[in-house]
C-alpha cells in the first residue's frame, strides 16, 4: 500500500504541478490574447484617425486651391478691365490730338502685365460721333469696353457720351 499509496502520491503532485503549469500557460495565453486584440484595436483606431486627417487635409487643399484660383482670376479680371480703360484713355487722347483720326484696324498697346486692342470707328453710331471698343486682355481674361465720344468738328471739343462693359 505505501508504494501505491507513494505513487499516487507522487501522481497527485504531478497533476497538480501539471494543472499548476497549464493555468499558467492558460493565464499567458489568455493575457497574450488580451495583448493581440487591443493591438488590433489600436491598429484599427489609428487607421481611421489617420484617414480622418488626411480627409482633412485634402479638403483644406481644394478649398485653398478654390479661394486662391477665385482671387488669381479676379485680379486678372481687374487687370484686363483696367487695360481696357486704359486703351480708351488712349484712344480719346488721339482723337483730341486729331479730331478726323480713326482706326478701323485695332492697334494694341501693352499695358501693366496685359494688353489691349482698340478699334475706333468714325461717324458711328451717327454722324461727328465715334465709336470705341477696347479690349483689355490680362492672361486667359479679357474684358471689353464700348464708348460712343461725341466730336465738334467746329471747335475740336471731345466729350464721352457713353461707356459700357460689353460681354467679349
Amino acid at each position: 500500500m505505501s508504494n501505491q499509496s507513494g505513487f499516487t502520491h507522487v501522481v497527485i503532485l504531478r497533476s497538480a504541478e501539471g494543472s499548476h503549469r497549464d493555468s499558467s500557460r492558460r493565464a499567458q495565453n489568455d493575457i497574450s490574447l488580451r495583448k493581440r486584440q487591443n493591438g488590433i484595436v489600436a491598429l484599427s483606431v489609428t487607421l481611421l484617425l489617420s484617414a480622418v486627417i488626411v480627409e482633412i487635409a485634402v479638403i483644406g487643399a481644394i478649398i485653398a486651391y478654390t479661394l486662391t484660383n477665385a482671387n488669381y482670376n479676379a485680379r486678372l479680371g481687374s487687370e484686363a478691365i483696367a487695360a481696357a480703360r486704359a486703351g480708351l484713355a488712349d484712344a480719346m487722347m488721339k482723337i483730341v490730338r486729331d479730331k478726323n483720326w480713326s482706326s478701323i484696324v485695332p492697334y494694341s498697346l501693352s499695358v501693366g502685365g496685359g494688353s489691349v486692342d482698340v478699334t475706333v470707328v468714325k461717324d458711328s453710331p451717327s454722324v461727328g460721333k465715334r465709336e470705341i471698343i477696347a479690349t483689355g486682355k490680362a492672361f486667359t481674361r479679357r474684358q471689353k469696353i464700348r464708348a460712343i465720344v461725341d466730336v465738334n468738328d467746329v471747335t475740336g471739343v471731345v466729350r464721352l457720351v457713353e461707356a459700357l462693359e460689353v460681354a467679349s
